[in-house]
């Protein structure tokens, strides 16, 4: 180009770098898998050459088609933000990324789940004793049956006196407490479950223990 006093300058050339790699992403938090009394903490990293504009989270129960918007954030470190939202008991939620770069390329990124459950076990179902009983022993096993792959309980007033973790479908408790001698003995029992709901407690039936001799 030359101006009016007749210098010429020199052309200039534009480059333009057309993007069109989309972004790298994955959910870091929570793990695949697991349950949750509260709702989990939901993080996610993106890395892209360009700069990554923005992460978008949604969350979804299991059995619906539509995942549902949550927040989008737009710097490190990113993260959900789970506001008002009430999430059902007994529930198992996907989760799901958009990870946007500065091009507008787009990427999304799921595959994580995990269930949220505040529901206690049933009460456990006392057996043994089936009734009031006096016995003359050091000790006394209370057999019955609660949830599967609970931690079974038994209380002394407010202290643990015994308990017995089930495994896998096993129901069924056996456990042996100490008796105070030649007292009324009164236990309750519980079923907490694998993320820490307890049960109501159920009342064993009195435990008399009765070493004194009657005389003649």
């Amino acid at each position: 180009d030359t101006d009016v006093a007749g210098n010429v300058g020199s052309d200039t050339e534009a480059v333009i770098i057309k993007d069109t790699t989309a972004p790298t992403g994955s959910i870091t938090s929570p793990a695949n898998g697991l349950t949750f009394t509260s709702n989990p903490p939901f993080t996610a990293s993106s890395n892209d050459t360009n700069g990554v504009s923005s992460v978008k989270f949604q969350y979804k129960a299991s059995t619906s088609d539509s995942f549902i918007d949550m927040n989008t954030d737009i710097s490190v470190p990113f993260e959900a933000d789970w506001g008002g939202i009430s999430l059902v008991s007994n529930t198992t939620y996907d989760l799901k990324i958009i990870v946007k770069d500065t091009a507008g390329n787009s990427a999304t990124f799921f595959g994580v789940s995990f269930t949220y459950d505040i529901t206690a076990p049933d009460q456990p179902i006392i057996t043994n004793p089936a009734s009031s009983i006096s016995v003359n022993s050091d000790n006394y096993s209370i057999q019955g049956t609660a949830e599967a792959g609970s931690l079974v309980k038994v209380y002394s007033n407010l202290s643990v006196v015994g308990s017995r973790q089930l495994s896998g479908a096993e129901t069924a408790f056996n456990i042996s407490v100490s008796l105070t001698q030649n007292a009324i003995n009164s236990f309750k029992v519980s079923s907490t479950d694998s993320v820490g709901n307890e049960s109501v407690k159920t009342t064993v039936s009195v435990i008399t223990e009765d070493s004194i001799d009657p005389g003649i």
